[in-house]
């Protein structure tokens, strides 16, 4: 899986000729289901764990919003590491309408860049700012095979990368 995600950004290093410059493609992949060399990635879909949760959530008619991947290297900022959501529309339901599912491929720390996640965020339209953000929000620590589950309205951020390796996620 790290590979697949590292041949991505490559593939899309080549792609985009202001790579570095355009900050909304940096280390971030989009659509990795539509590339033809991720067989272990799409393997994610029939994971009978992963599958089972979601349909205890969402019940067993959700689709697959989107499929990306993260890469955080190295003491570099990028956009998983602005406070965000993970969804355009505010709703205001007593269930969620669609979840987050992030694959951690290495470790999330706090040396990595581990995900923060701010609880109760998803009844709450206004992004909060950074300082009560960073005071109240968890950081997600995880192995490598973890998952992580969150609703897609909290407003979490990753967090930064001060380790010598990259820190990817699916």
């Amino acid at each position: 899986l790290r590979n697949e995600l590292d041949t991505a950004i490559k593939e899309d290093q080549n792609k985009f000729d202001d790579y570095e410059k355009e900050h909304r493609f940096t280390d971030i992949v989009h659509c990795m289901i539509s590339r033809k060399n991720t067989p272990f990635s799409k393997k994610l879909f029939e994971n009978k764990n992963l599958l089972n949760f979601v349909d205890a959530i969402l019940g067993d008619k959700s689709i697959i919003h989107s499929f990306n991947a993260v890469r955080l290297n190295p003491f570099v900022e990028n956009n998983a590491s602005k406070i965000h959501r993970d969804t355009p529309r505010f709703y205001q339901n007593s269930y969620p309408l669609s979840i987050q599912a992030i694959v951690c491929l290495d470790k999330f720390n706090e040396e990595t860049g581990a995900t923060y996640l701010l609880p109760g965020s998803h009844h709450v339209k206004v992004k909060p700012s950074d300082e009560y953000f960073y005071k109240n929000a968890y950081m997600l620590n995880a192995e490598p095979g973890d998952v992580l589950f969150f609703d897609s309205l909290v407003w979490h951020c990753a967090g930064k990368n001060n380790s010598n390796e990259p820190r990817r996620g699916i």
